[in-house]
């Protein structure tokens, strides 16, 4: 069975000194949790703001903006825009 995303395009982290049973990185931003490690990765792509949120009740602990695009400004100047987010709920 075929799976339904092209298998081709995952890619593999290096997860060595990262304890995969640590996946907040809190408030002593500890370097060898998941979360700090998926920043980490994050800060080398082409991301125009990386959010850490590392609190109770919020929607991700990570988000990832992207802007691309074009939209058109009130006073009609193309302006290059658009959204790509990335994070966990």
């Amino acid at each position: 069975m075929k799976p339904p995303y092209n298998a081709a395009k995952i890619l593999s982290w290096d997860w060595t000194g990262i304890d995969i049973q640590k996946e907040s990185q809190g408030t002593a931003k500890r370097a060898d949790s998941v979360q700090a490690r998926v920043i980490r990765e994050l800060q080398t792509r082409d991301y125009h703001m990386i959010i850490d949120d590392d609190a109770k009740g919020e929607a991700a602990d990570v988000v990832a903006i992207r802007i691309q695009g074009e939209i058109t400004a009130p006073n009609g100047i193309k302006v290059e825009l658009s959204l790509q987010v990335l994070g966990r709920p």
